[in-house]
């Protein structure tokens, strides 16, 4: 599933297609994409309206509505926006696609139905309905820290909890734990302040170069997991096989070596 740096990706492409332009009409290739409503109800919606802003919250992206509303995207496996010339019909497999009053178009494209789109009034009630916590990204450095203090269970699951912050998922929660040397299923509540504050650093960090390098995994620096989190690959830091384990029923990649155990407040390594 796609994570923060690649929906932040989806928000700019959709911000440089859409924003400004009013919607001329909407084509719903497939009504099975649409949560909350029926085509002719989203056409009601937002036919004849302007594209004023666009957001993203962890795994959603938002693109506001100059009738009020706005529609709220969430993207599954194999996702994509594609924008498309006057005249043009959209690739195959497009769920949804707007035609602005230019003639030109964006076309929400998912060979695989496990997204979704939806209208919603109020974004912030709309989020706030779905348990989404706050954005890992825009939320600040204390605020995040706070959270991470109020959180006592694996870290590796409590980087994966959008309720608590909202946008890492199974990949990047690895990345974050390799970079700040925690091992997926040490406890927070067992960690010192300081780990913790490493913690949240680690993971504004790594989020926001992930999106300098528009979520493009082959510019990722070579010393990251991500290039090497595969079976029967090397840790990048200090050579040992990368491990596996199932973390809430997701397949997490970590080092036996660089990732260390704690108990108890970050004094005792636990072995295994």
């Amino acid at each position: 599933m796609p994570e923060l740096p690649e929906v932040e990706m989806f928000r700019r492409h959709l911000e440089s297609s859409a924003l400004g332009r009013t919607i001329r009409a909407t084509s719903v290739r497939d009504r099975r994409i649409l949560r909350g409503a029926s085509p002719s109800a989203l056409a009601r919606h937002v036919v004849g309206s302007r594209v004023t802003e666009t957001g993203r919250r962890g795994k959603y992206a938002i693109a506001g509505s100059s009738a009020g509303g706005c529609l709220v995207f969430h993207f599954g496996m194999t996702r994509r926006f594609r924008s498309l010339e006057a005249g043009e019909d959209g690739p195959p497999y497009t769920r949804l696609a707007l035609t602005f009053s230019d003639g030109t178009g964006l076309a929400y494209v998912a060979p695989r139905m496990l997204g979704g789109i939806w209208f919603a009034e109020d974004d912030e009630a709309f989020l706030h309905r779905r348990g989404i916590g706050p954005d890992a990204l825009d939320v600040d450095r204390e605020t995040f820290l706070s959270i991470v203090r109020r959180h006592g269970g694996r870290a590796k699951s409590f980087l994966m909890n959008q309720r608590a912050v909202a946008g890492v998922g199974n990949v990047y929660a690895d990345e974050i734990l390799f970079q700040a040397r925690i091992h997926p299923l040490t406890r927070l509540f067992d960690i010192d302040d300081a780990l913790r504050r490493k913690l949240v650093a680690t993971a504004r960090r790594v989020l926001r170069t992930s999106v300098e390098r528009n979520s493009d995994w082959g510019r990722l620096p070579r010393s990251w997991l991500i290039p090497s989190r595969r079976k029967g690959a090397g840790c990048p830091s200090c050579g040992t096989g990368l491990e596996r384990m199932k973390v809430d029923q997701r397949t997490s990649y970590f080092c036996p070596v660089c990732q260390i155990r704690l108990t108890g407040r970050g004094h005792r390594r636990v072995e295994g």
